[in-house]
């Protein structure tokens, strides 16, 4: 007895959540199954591991899994590590169990864990149906009622006429994994159109019940829920590719790959990278499984003219956004695209429709970023990153998109997105750790309260709801905050009162991990305790038994409510600290010398460096606490990090620094500047901007009156500048130029080389030349400051002037083409783009617009159309508002707004804003419906649950969830047309029909089957339909057994004969 307790003791020991677990055949369950499924999670102990062939068989025999379930293996990779993982797939009668998998674990060929989840029995108690009672299309019927747009697609590659019989697998209703609830259904990929949706629908195979739903627009925030772009084909060979740049709006200008030559360059590329942008210059996202249609892909007439107009800059945003987030799956983890093969990552933007502003989505094989209704476009890093990551998801664990799968969906997305920020700014401060911190909705991974998430397992704000299909936006923030404990560390207890002290591994370990359990070890049903046992064992496979890294990732999810501590043996209490203070000095082209704080006992240390494009570090161990690299390439960015060995294994890295190389400078080539732009025009003052030449950091600005022959001259430091001081009412002309060395103005002296501009930074020590005088660097890491007397005294140490003479650079570079402009007679505007447009008081028929005035201002150029239609209506307004009347009815409406400035120019179109008609029926007081899936702005008004709301802030979600103010219940209800089928399966040639609040004076019923056949027609015309609500009888004699669809003034329902 005392053997066997102890026994116990260790299984309990080992477990990895709170619950029941046992040791059976040297198998240690650590997550049991429920309602019929198999352990979710077991391992097997080294005597007892069967080999991979016979691993399925092991498993059927201890687990007792019946007979009528086969599997069949879907995937089979060894990794990095040598460890094979193969997945499978599980059939009952030959046909798919949808979301039912089982992933097994080999090292060396031997089976040592399993996870998963799977039925092990059938609790039916009315047996498992094994063949369809409808048909195929006869199910698409029914599952096209669960979209509500007005235009369907189905299928993977194009619009189909039939549906196939090839669509059947087994589900448990709601997806809930009992087995007692299978049902056999039919299985449709559906897409549909204002809204643009695509959702899974299962149908039920014996009666068109919907069984399950399942969303796959995938959505960065909540509650969204032959043509002329044709791609070109081409080859690699005869793809032209240049390096280029771009304006982001959001992080300035940034390198990029574009293709193209001299004259026309367009914003894509499928090279290394395989990526495209596509502006949809305001048309419809459309729906369906492929890309949009319509568009351009972005072009510029030279390589580095991206983003200089408009909204483009934020539009490039997301397609540098894309570079980098698919740089960092490259070289961090080894993924090449979202799918792993080099999958193309198709981005749109600027499109039109319901859904299409406030939100960025991933649908499958493409992405979408939108506009804002007031600020910037949903395209930063951090939202681009996270809606690839998506994909990522999709085609590693596949995590169903609702529940607590679809929140560790989201939050796998908001780790990653917040990870590509760190990757490609190599920071790590708070920016980092908010997601959206450049637009108008953020989520936070340090503090999930912040933004109304919960930050522990069901505590505070835990969402139980079905809204936001199941709350995948809200509880996401428990993933969230569990990432930035494991990567930062923290102190102090959580909403179930649990005490806890973590020390963080780095964000770098800390995402190593979460890679590892997403595309390792989780599945699709996967719940956050299978998150925890598959993130311990990333950490295990990683970093090893017992290691600190385990014990961080244990007790991390410890904090968030999440399983129990960890209580082994391991990590031991040795003081393996982290090293500190590790800086780089004396950087030159080739060198550099890489310091850090000693640690007190230790001799030896691991010092690793790359270049930052690079995979893989280079090791070199040190005696001493210093090291000077050498053989480095010149005009180059490295990491470094140091480590040491600690109790037999190695401390945890240093932080990540970085040091860029010195160049070596080419003499400049001196072309003119291009790109010279204006904007901000006023009647004293106008911005000029224009492209920024390399290595230049000071350019001469010259602007007279066009009347004049003389300029005015001023520098500017960067590649814009205000100029102040004109007067109003004039024409001006401007240019620009600069020296073609920025080095002050010479060339060096004695020895010492000038001064030089970004690339060039400068380390303690460092001397340079600066208008005839030598100057000695004071800092670290200094660039674009040039030693420019008492300004930065304190970073430049004055040597004196030059011993011998210097040659100074007479040759400046021509002066750029003149640019033509004119002052405003008097600051009535600067002719920007309108913005606050708001839509209020929508009615069946009737809206109201209003947007922000503009000073001096009275007349608007309104344009607005059906979503459907091409072209726009134009009604000239004499203020900043206008009410619509005599739209139609539930119809889909866009409208933008532009005016005529001062000096004669149209203003810039403002965002595309869309809104939606109410029906005929719903709402009151001609107030609307809560409609999910709408943006509400502050003082909108609706009707929920019989009362009306009125909104406080910009809101997406529903009443009760805060934010809103009720303003009590809703008077004059809107009278609601309905009927029901009282007899339904109907018996015995009659069907008895009950009608609720039909006005008129006919009421029209058919019954129709299946291809839309009428069979029963019928009139009612002898009853007073002032008030009916009564019942009725309709004789149906002729028609068989089966499913048909009964129709009453228009509303439609559906009627089993029996």
């Amino acid at each position: 007895m005392k053997t066997k307790l102890n026994k116990l003791l260790i299984v309990v020991f080992l477990s990895m959540i709170t619950g029941i677990t046992y040791s059976q055949n040297n198998i240690i369950i650590l997550q049991n199954g429920e309602k019929g499924l198999a352990p979710r999670y077991v391992q097997i102990q080294e005597n007892s591991q069967p080999a991979i062939n016979s691993a399925i068989g092991f498993l059927r025999k201890t687990f007792k899994i019946s007979s009528n379930f086969t599997f069949t293996e879907v995937s089979n990779e060894t990794d990095e590590l040598g460890i094979t993982h193969i997945k499978y797939q599980q059939y009952l009668n030959d046909i798919p169990v949808e979301n039912a998998y089982y992933v097994l674990h080999a090292r060396k060929g031997k089976v040592y864990s399993v996870n998963g989840e799977i039925f092990k029995t059938i609790l039916k108690t009315n047996g498992i149906q094994k063949k369809s009672s409808i048909s195929s299309d006869e199910a698409l019927r029914f599952a096209l009622k669960e979209l509500t747009g007005k235009a369907f697609s189905w299928g993977h590659n194009q619009i189909k006429s039939k549906a196939k019989d090839d669509n059947l697998v087994y589900i448990s209703k709601g997806n809930n994994l009992n087995s007692s609830e299978l049902e056999l259904v039919y299985k449709f990929d559906l897409y549909s159109e204002e809204p643009f949706e695509r959702k899974k629908v299962y149908i039920n195979a014996s009666n068109g019940e919907t069984v399950f739903t399942e969303v796959l627009k995938h959505s960065a925030f909540p509650g969204m829920e032959k043509h002329s772009c044709k791609e070109e084909s081409h080859t690699k060979e005869e793809e032209m590719f240049a390096a280029g740049s771009t304006q982001t709006r959001f992080y300035g200008t940034k390198s990029i790959t574009v293709s193209g030559s001299t004259g026309r360059y367009t914003a894509s590329q499928t090279g290394n990278r395989n990526i495209s942008i596509t502006n949809l210059n305001g048309r419809s996202i459309g729906f369906g499984s492929t890309p949009p249609s319509g568009g351009s892909v972005i072009s510029s007439a030279t390589a580095n003219g991206f983003g200089n107009s408009g909204n483009e800059g934020y539009y490039m945003a997301a397609y540098w956004g894309a570079e980098q987030t698919w740089d960092m799956f490259k070289s961090v983890f080894g993924r090449s695209s979202y799918n792993g093969s080099g999958g193309k990552v198709n981005i749109f933007v600027n499109g039109s429709g319901q859904g299409a502003d406030n939100n960025a989505f991933w649908v499958g094989s493409w992405t979408y970023f939108g506009n804002a209704s007031s600020g910037a476009p949903f395209t930063p890093l951090d939202v681009v990153g996270h809606e690839i990551a998506h994909g990522v998801t999709q085609t590693s664990a596949g995590l169903v998109y609702r529940n607590e799968s679809g929140a560790m969906n989201e939050g796998f997305s908001d780790i990653f997105g917040c990870y590509a920020e760190y990757y490609a700014f190599n920071r790590l401060d708070s920016n980092v750790w908010t997601l959206g911190e450049n637009i108008s909705f953020q989520r936070s991974l340090s503090n999930p309260k912040q933004h109304r998430q919960p930050d522990t397992y069901n505590g505070t704000n835990w969402y139980t709801g079905s809204g936001d299909n199941g709350g995948v936006h809200i509880n996401s923030g428990v993933l969230n905050h569990w990432f930035y404990i494991l990567s930062q560390g923290k102190q102090g207890s959580n909403d179930k009162g649990s005490s806890y002290n973590v020390k963080g591994i780095g964000i770098e370990k800390a995402a190593q991990v979460a890679y590892r359990a997403l595309t390792r070890y989780l599945t699709s049903s996967s719940n956050y305790s299978s998150a925890r046992n598959a993130v311990i064992n990333a950490a295990t496979d990683l970093y090893g038994a017992n290691s600190c890294e385990l014990v961080a990732t244990t007790d991390a999810m410890y904090a968030v409510g999440i399983g129990s501590k960890y209580s082994g043996s391991g990590c031991s209490t040795s003081d393996c600290s982290v090293i500190e203070n590790v800086i780089a000095s004396n950087v030159s082209v080739a060198s550099a010398t890489i310091n850090w704080t000693a640690k007190s006992g230790v001799s030896n240390y691991q010092l690793e460096y790359k270049k930052s494009t690079d995979t893989n570090y280079t090791q070199t161990t040190v005696n001493g606490a210093s090291q000077t690299l050498t053989g480095l390439s010149s005009n180059t960015l490295y990491q470094v990090r140091v480590t040491y060995t600690c109790d037999g294994k190695l401390a945890t890295y240093s932080s990540v620094i970085s040091f860029r190389t010195k160049n070596i400078i080419d003499p400049p080539k001196c072309d003119p500047v291009t790109g010279l732009n204006i904007s901000n025009v006023s009647k004293n003052s106008v911005v000029l901007s224009w492209n920024s030449v390399p290595s230049i950091n000071s350019y001469t600005v010259g602007y007279r009156k066009e009347t004049s022959n003389s300029y005015t001259i001023t520098s500017a430091n960067g590649s814009s500048i205000s100029i102040n001081g004109l007067l109003p009412n004039t024409t001006y002309l401007a240019r620009i130029k600069y020296s073609c060395n920025d080095g002050g103005g010479d060339t060096g002296c004695d020895g010492v080389s000038a001064y030089q501009s970004y690339p060039s930074i400068y380390m303690t020590g460092d001397k340079v030349t600066y208008n005839g005088k030598k100057y000695e660097s004071l800092a670290d890491n200094l660039y674009n400051i040039p030693p420019t007397g008492n300004t930065h005294s304190y970073l430049w140490k004055d040597l004196g002037p030059c011993s011998s003479s210097f040659s100074a650079l007479e040759n400046d570079s021509p002066y750029s083409s003149e640019i033509r402009f004119t002052t405003l007679q008097d600051d009535t505007n600067v002719c920007e783009a309108i913005n606050n447009i708001d839509i209020s008081s929508i009615t069946t028929n009737s809206a109201d617009v209003s947007w922000s005035p503009v000073l001096g201002i009275t007349s608007f150029e309104l344009e607005y159309k059906k979503s459907s239609d091409s072209s726009y209506n134009l009604v000239n307004v004499s203020s900043s508002s206008y009410s619509f009347t005599n739209l139609s009815a539930s119809t889909s409406y866009q409208l933008r707004v532009r005016y005529t400035c001062s000096n004669g120019d149209k203003s810039p179109y403002s965002n595309t804003v869309s809104f939606v008609t109410e029906g005929t029926t719903g709402g009151c007081n001609g107030i609307p419906e809560y409609r999910n899936g709408v943006f509400y702005q502050k003082g909108d008004k609706v009707v929920y649950n019989g009362n009306v709301f009125e909104a406080q802030i910009t809101v997406w979600w529903a009443p009760i969830y805060g934010y809103w103010t009720n303003l009590g219940p809703c008077n004059n209800l809107t009278v609601k047309q309905s009927f029901n089928i009282i007899t339904n399966p109907a018996k015995e040639g009659v069907v008895i029909v009950s009608f609720n609040n039909l006005k008129g004076t006919n009421i029209h019923v058919n019954i129709s089957d299946f291809s839309g056949n009428i069979l029963v027609k019928r009139i009612l015309t002898k009853l007073k339909l002032n008030s009916f609500n009564s019942q009725h009888e309709i004789a149906i004699p002729n028609l068989k057994t089966g499913v048909y669809f009964i129709n009453v003034n228009g509303m439609t329902k559906k009627l089993i004969v029996e």
